[in-house]
């Protein structure tokens, strides 16, 4: 802004009128107080400048000392894993020789760990590492607690080895799906963040996931069953409260709660709701071709022939707790179900089968199921035609718009129609909160 002045104007006079009658110049006063080494004091700019400067350096200080502290702690837990893949034949055997997890990270604590100059993995190790390691000489470096906890989390599996082309994708992400595999892959993830994916879609995806992870996908999987600290819900608990062992008269014994406790879960939930009332349980699965047990530490004191609640995993099994799944099978993707429901019936499928599926004194009681798994449905069918007139049970959400009890007999009829054809007999239900109190009914 220009302001021009007639000859005899006096220009200080009118700049300061300018100041006085316009917002051209404020005039306010202001008590810097601050904290200063944790004292109040009254600053002027300068001062408040310079503590304000102080203060950012301080702040940047100390939040760049926390990331390095942390870089060192990542680092420390990496170091250990470099031992454990390098030798990680031992590391298993290890493992798989404790009984609990803290055996197990005990076993990896004591143990002392050396990689030769002739090692085939040594020309892979950073130089630092190596001379750390040949510092130790011939006793070795030792892990420690945070080391060894960290190697159980991560589940590591026989083919977790610096050269190994899975280890290479999954571990470092060198490798990419080949084309055509993940431009189906893109498909699949953008119908289900459409929300239009099927089952059709759901499967393709699980086989592009296993056909490029190979087993290392169940590690990744175990994380995702437990995240959030995942705990027992109400029908694991109602379920456990029936689990206790009774005695039978008729069969002149004492036998547990329910004869077997079958689920197609990989997780370990319900063998955990079994823990917290303190009963004896072990967890069926295939590891390799074989059905393999995983008992509680109250079974393992009773024997293998001691009194406990059996649960079979059908499509596989993941605890909670350090745990080799390296040979044990999963069902996940449509290979693997073809392979584990295509052939013969043997391994826990037929374990199933013929304990409780085509037993004639046994009836199974089916929560939460579908019964859209047509492997399955033909299993019960060829149990029907093996048993007429005997039948299984299911606790199902009632279909109709309307709440149960007031459907008609023929309404009824019709919809049980489709399970009673399997050899099910449905218990209908109108609200899952109910499941819970129709278990306990059963006692």
């Amino acid at each position: 802004m220009v302001i021009d002045l007639k000859k005899d104007a006096y220009p200080k006079k009118l700049l300061n009128q300018l100041y006085k009658l316009t917002p051209l110049q404020d005039t306010f006063s202001m008590n810097n107080i601050a904290l200063v080494n944790r004292q109040p004091r009254t600053l002027g700019l300068l001062e408040t400048i310079k503590y304000y400067i102080e203060h950012r350096v301080e702040v940047i200080r100390r939040r760049t000392n926390y990331l390095l502290a942390e870089a060192r702690k990542k680092a420390h837990v990496l170091e250990g894993l470099v031992y454990a893949v390098c030798d990680i034949d031992e590391v298993i055997k290890l493992i798989r020789a404790s009984r609990t997890r803290q055996d197990a990270i005990d076993a990896l604590m004591a143990r002392r760990f050396r990689i030769a100059r002739d090692h085939r993995f040594a020309a892979l190790m950073p130089a630092r590492l190596m001379r750390t390691i040949e510092a130790a000489g011939t006793t070795g470096l030792a892990l420690s607690r945070v080391q060894a906890e960290k190697i159980g989390e991560l589940r590591l599996t026989a083919e977790s080895t610096p050269d190994n082309r899975e280890y290479r994708r999954v571990v470092t992400g060198n490798e990419r799906l080949p084309a055509d595999a993940e431009s189906r892959a893109r498909a699949v993830l953008a119908l289900i963040d459409a929300g239009t994916a099927d089952v059709e879609a759901l499967l393709e995806g699980a086989q592009i996931c296993h056909d490029f992870l190979g087993q290392a996908l169940f590690t990744d999987l175990t994380g995702i069953l437990y995240e959030g600290q995942r705990r027992p819900g109400p029908i694991h608990q109602a379920i456990a409260e029936l689990a206790a062992p009774i005695a039978v008269a008729d069969r002149g014994g004492v036998f547990p709660g329910w004869d077997a406790i079958i689920t197609y879960n990989f997780d370990d939930l319900m063998g955990e709701a079994l823990d917290e009332l303190g009963l004896a349980r072990a967890a069926y699965a295939m590891r390799g071709r074989q059905l393999a047990g995983d008992p509680n530490e109250i079974a393992r004191q009773r024997g293998p022939n001691g009194l406990h609640q059996p649960i079979y995993h059908l499509h596989g099994y993941t605890p909670r707790r350090l745990f080799l799944i390296t040979q044990v099978e999963f069902v996940f993707a449509t290979s693997q179900y073809t392979r584990t429901y295509g052939g013969s019936l043997d391994g826990i499928v037929g374990e199933v089968f013929a304990r409780c599926l085509a037993n004639p004194v046994r009836h199974a009681l089916y929560v939460g199921c579908s019964f859209d798994d047509e492997a399955m449905n033909d299993l019960l069918r060829q149990a029907a035609r093996a048993l007429p007139g005997r039948y299984h049970y299911a606790l199902l959400r009632w279909p109709g718009d309307a709440p149960f009890a007031t459907a008609a007999a023929d309404e009824v009829a019709h919809a049980s129609a489709r399970y009673v054809s399997i050899g099910v007999r449905p218990i209908w239900f109108d609200d899952f909160s109910e499941i819970p109190g129709l278990i306990r009914s059963l006692a």
